[in-house]
């Protein structure tokens, strides 16, 4: 997918909602039944985290961090809303990797017809040469625990997406992460501006590990407009107040987790 929009670059920001807007359809809240104390199913449901589908290699997947999944009963359903629709991925295997903190889970054809999902938007993560070009900006698309969860009692149905641009990426973060080799990137919680360039307060980072964090790319039409589109950059894993970083898994390991499945499907 990509986007034809203008650009100069002091005015990137007048556009990043486009971008979470347009890639933001590959992501998905993750969801889980909500029990109370005593046991019982109460109606509502929790977010635990956020998702997104990449496609690789012909085969659909659903790509998460694995810690969302830490602590989580199997025997509750749980699932993503995908355009507006709640689809369950109990039964569905979700393979986890604690060294990158990656989580994927290979869709299959029946999940789609169970599911009524006719079409999907995905990450594309085949390698392919582009003539598109870095412009310095990576976007962190999520959803915050603190402005999502389903309670149709209550009314609270509403599914908010959330994106977080950045303009420094640092390839050893000095905060200390609980994998080998992050990437990082510079975020100040009290020096953030929204898209109209006031000061703003972002919501918690709570519930946004496991979304992808996109690296903006650009390349010129004949007529001299930018064209943008994005490429994966990581895997979303959290962020660290004292060191002013946000970390991300890398996208080769989650390549690599995705060949593994495919060839062990094709054997």
């Amino acid at each position: 997918m990509s986007i034809y929009l203008p650009f100069r670059e002091d005015n990137f920001l007048e556009y990043v909602d486009e971008v979470i807007k347009k890639w933001g359809q590959c992501t998905a809240p993750l969801f889980i039944e909500q029990v109370s104390k005593s046991g019982k199913i109460t109606g509502a449901a929790d977010l635990i985290g956020s998702s997104f589908f990449a496609a690789r290699r012909g085969h659909y997947f659903l790509v998460s961090a694995a810690h969302v999944f830490d602590d989580q009963n199997p025997l509750r359903k749980f699932g993503v809303n995908v355009n507006g629709k709640g689809a369950l991925l109990n039964g569905i295997p979700i393979v986890r990797c604690k060294i990158d903190d990656i989580a994927v889970a290979l869709l299959p054809e029946a999940w789609f017809s169970y599911a009524k999902i006719e079409r999907l938007k995905a990450v594309p993560l085949d390698d392919s040469v582009t003539h598109y070009s870095p412009i310095g900006i990576w976007v962190a698309i999520g959803y915050p625990a603190s402005k999502n969860g389903l309670n149709p009692r209550l009314n609270k149905t509403q599914i908010v997406t959330h994106g977080t641009s950045f303009t420094d990426r640092i390839e050893r973060p000095s905060a200390k992460s609980h994998i080998s080799n992050p990437v990082g990137f510079r975020f100040d919680k009290k020096r953030v501006i929204n898209t109209k360039m006031e000061p703003a307060n972002p919501p918690c980072f709570s519930g946004t590990s496991g979304g992808p964090v996109f690296e903006v790319l650009a390349a010129v039409d004949n007529h001299g407009s930018f064209r943008w589109k994005c490429h994966l950059e990581g895997v979303f894993l959290g962020w660290h107040n004292r060191e002013k970083e946000a970390h991300a898994a890398r996208v080769q390991p989650l390549k690599n987790l995705m060949d593994q499945i495919i060839d062990h499907v094709n054997k």
